[in-house]
């Protein structure tokens, strides 16, 4: 995966169509909790907090607004998953694929992938900055003691290798947006 940089008009970057399929599952699963969980599920409440601490407030305002932030959010994550697979080659050979992100689109993705953090951070439990660095130096150990693993697939294990799994879509996420604001920020 590589940085994006801006060029004629879009935002481009070489990933592997690995990482768009990943990405995209990411996208499925935040939009599935924004449709389906119930409004008390941890992870929909991370996704779309209240809007006040105070819950008359909060109701008011939920009552005015409708669901115009839940369609938002629905709508950038559906137009962002569409502009990635849109970038999958026909061939479907596992290699690398430049990504294009129109200069148009660049406020949705960027919303996107903020809803994708947050579902992920939910999912991982990452309340701090301690939380995700000691993630981080976890998927860095199990990365580095990959090949000595027995490759069992006791329910420990593939807990664990979900968790990790997770983690890593977190972290390519928070590099795909960083980059992808560098880009933005850097004057094209």
């Amino acid at each position: 995966m590589s940085p994006f940089t801006y060029d004629d008009g879009a935002y481009r970057a070489t990933w592997t169509e690995y990482e768009i399929i990943a990405f995209a599952a990411m996208i499925r699963a935040t939009i599935a909790v924004i449709q389906n969980a119930a409004t008390s599920d941890k992870v929909r409440q991370k996704l779309l907090p209240p809007s006040s601490k105070d819950d008359a407030v909060a109701l008011e305002f939920s009552r005015l607004a409708g669901t115009q932030i839940e369609d938002a959010k629905l709508q950038n994550l559906e137009q962002f998953g569409l502009t990635l697979v849109q970038n999958l080659s026909e061939s479907s050979d596992g290699g690398l694929t430049e990504v294009v992100i129109p200069e148009n689109e660049v406020k949705v993705a960027l919303q996107a992938l903020t809803a994708v953090r947050v579902y992920l951070g939910a999912k991982l439990e990452i309340e701090t900055d301690e939380d995700s660095e000691i993630l981080f130096n976890l998927l860095q150990l199990a990365a580095d003691n990959l090949e000595e693993s027995d490759n069992s697939l006791a329910e420990s294990n593939l807990a664990r290798e979900q968790q990790m799994f997770l983690a890593s879509i977190f972290f390519a996420s928070g590099f795909v947006q960083e980059s992808l604001l560098e880009a933005l920020t850097s004057g094209r």
